[in-house]
């Protein structure tokens, strides 16, 4: 298929994708508009990209990274949607399939117009994504059990407070985050030179600042979207652990967090998903996807919570982990992202600290 062939068909996705989303419109509560307007996003961006690279408006690889972002706003829109969806009611879960599929159709098509696409590439692709999924949910689930056993190890020598399980719930996760990664590593490259764990130069202290800089930025302006829209969020596990013990608790909490989730993710979805995407795709389509798969696999974090809510703290994990993403990208230094993503967990703990402790 060559590129504009496969701008054309993308371009009939994009429509399939708007369409559930405008008929539904009318019918549907404020709550559930908010899942339409992604999907309404999602299938309007990824028609502008095939569009645009059909008719010559749009560069390829201008409109390649669009309809990447297209088809991932989609695919949020169908994850939100099942999240939500009761059985009963047929019509919002087929809606939601229906986006899964429409949105990893924009993807595999939007690398299409790049490199020409057949069925079989789709299907390499497409198992490619299961497969690096699958790596990041296998992560999370031997993350979560390693975690577990810690505690209750640490549970059956004593009898610790709210913040000791939490300490040896976080060493738990960071062992098992460093053993998904290292093992995956050695199973695909047969050595560990693979990682790329460094010392700074000049060059990675100047993305780390701006990587800080940017990631703030743009956590601030999904806050404000949220609240103009008046989309409701849902509260962090922290959060809820400063609720119940403490708000003292949530800042020793800081340097226990670099422990499990910021040294043990970084490895697992920079250094190999990512890395692993980025030498059989384009650069910006691992960036996203890898992104793509970040933000999921941290639902567990924001639940309980409403689909809506889920699904607004996944976008937000998704527009954050895309500064981490390109860092990574930029650097080669693993290093780098772990700095920017554990400087920002401490901005936001100590925000949720000063919010328990009434200082705002």
């Amino acid at each position: 298929m060559t590129e504009r062939g496969a701008a054309t068909v993308g371009l009939a996705v994009a429509a399939a994708a708007l369409l559930p989303a405008v008929a539904a419109w009318p019918g549907v509560g404020p709550a559930d508009r908010i899942t339409l307007l992604i999907g309404l996003a999602g299938g309007t961006i990824a028609f502008v990209a095939f569009s645009g690279v059909r008719h010559g408006a749009v560069s390829t690889r201008g409109g390649v990274v669009l309809a990447v972002i297209g088809g991932v706003c989609i695919i949020f829109a169908g994850v939100v949607g099942v999240i939500g969806a009761p059985a009963v009611e047929t019509r919002r879960t087929l809606r939601a399939i229906a986006w899964l599929l429409l949105g990893a159709a924009a993807i595999g098509l939007a690398n299409g117009m790049r490199t020409g696409v057949d069925l079989r590439t789709i299907l390499q692709r497409a198992s490619l994504l299961l497969f690096t999924g699958g790596i990041g949910l296998l992560a999370l689930y031997v993350a979560g059990t390693t975690g577990y056993l810690v505690e209750a190890a640490l549970g059956a020598i004593s009898e610790p407070g709210i913040l000791a399980r939490f300490g040896a719930r976080q060493v738990g996760v960071g062992i098992g985050f460093v053993a998904v990664a290292v093992v995956t590593v050695l199973a695909i490259e047969g050595n560990l030179e693979w990682i790329d764990l460094r010392l700074l130069n000049r060059s990675d202290v100047v993305t780390v600042v701006a990587g800080i800089v940017g990631i703030i930025a743009i956590a601030g302006a999904v806050t404000v979207v949220y609240w103009l829209l008046d989309v409701p969020t849902t509260e962090h596990a922290v959060h809820r652990m400063g609720q119940e013990a403490g708000p003292e608790v949530v800042l020793i909490a800081i340097p226990l967090t670099w422990i499990g989730a910021v040294i043990g993710e970084e490895l697992v979805y920079r250094n190999v998903i990512q890395k692993y995407l980025t030498e059989r795709w384009t650069a910006s389509a691992a960036i996203i996807a890898s992104s793509a798969i970040f933000a999921v696999v941290h639902l567990p974090a924001f639940t309980p919570g409403a689909p809506v809510e889920l699904g607004a703290a996944v976008l937000a994990v998704f527009t954050i982990s895309l500064v981490l993403a390109v860092a990574y990208h930029r650097t080669g230094n693993v290093v780098v992202p772990m700095i920017i993503h554990g400087i920002y967990n401490v901005i936001i703990y100590v925000g949720i600290y000063a919010q328990l402790a009434g200082l705002w």
